[in-house]
């Protein structure tokens, strides 16, 4: 079921990462959107409705202080 969310997720243009974490969740989603109401319409209305999701969470960002890729 988890290997199938991830497929539609990726198909999602809004995602952007998808991370496998620990309990207490399965999965951490990250999405970019341009306003709230464009969220609300898009990756939130849209992930919400995939079949094998059963609660999600949201935390909106308010600003970005360092944001960068690091590869170990």
């Amino acid at each position: 079921m988890k290997d199938e969310v991830i497929r539609k997720l990726l198909d999602q243009p809004e995602v952007v990462e998808i991370h496998e974490v620990l309990e207490p969740y399965d999965l951490l989603v990250k999405v970019r959107s341009r306003d709230l109401q464009s969220l609300k319409e898009g990756p939130l209305n849209t992930v919400s409705e995939i079949e094998g999701i059963s609660e999600t969470r949201s935390i909106l960002v308010l600003n970005t202080l360092k944001e960068a890729l690091y590869n170990l």
